[in-house]
């Protein structure tokens, strides 16, 4: 029910105590009413949803989210100024912040952040041919990992505990 129109990712925070909820379809409730994105939180004991805010207009459509240095930070694919891509952002909100984006995204769904900083993203559209592709972010570079895959959307992927397999 509202606020939620099409929630696709979800994830919890370390502690156990936040839920995060992407949802590309989700309008802000400012008197708009084009889809353009949110992520929403809300308490893992319940309650009403709400914005995080620095997500607005993105189309979140899946997440992760990642312990850094004592912080939990959300990366979650989506848009970043129009060009598709993967952002990062604090759990607290604020400013999102481009992890890659533009090319080699087309269509960017599931995310996984590895121990060692790597992310790994689902795109259901590759650009380098037919099929859904992964793709891997190091170091800000996003590169094709696995190519031509014929799976359907929306494309989530996640890591196993000890990083050595990752589930498409």
């Amino acid at each position: 029910n509202d606020p939620f129109a099409s929630p696709m990712g979800i994830a919890i925070d370390g502690k156990g105590m936040t839920l995060f909820v992407a949802d590309p379809a989700a309008v802000t409730g400012m008197g708009e009413t084009e889809d353009r994105g949110l992520i929403f939180t809300l308490s893992t004991g319940g309650g009403m949803p709400k914005v995080l805010t620095g997500t607005e207009g993105s189309r979140p459509r899946n997440l992760d989210v990642i312990d850094e240095g004592g912080s939990d930070f959300v990366y979650y694919s989506g848009l970043d100024k129009g060009a598709p891509g993967v952002m990062k952002i604090s759990a607290a909100g604020g400013t999102a912040t481009a992890v890659a984006s533009g090319a080699p995204f087309v269509d960017p769904s599931g995310v996984a952040v590895a121990k060692n900083g790597d992310v790994f993203v689902g795109d259901t559209l590759s650009a380098t041919g037919p099929g859904a592709s992964i793709i891997q972010i190091t170091a800000g570079k996003a590169t094709p990992f696995i190519t031509g895959l014929a799976i359907g959307y929306p494309l989530g992927v996640s890591l196993d505990m000890a990083n050595t397999t990752l589930y498409v």
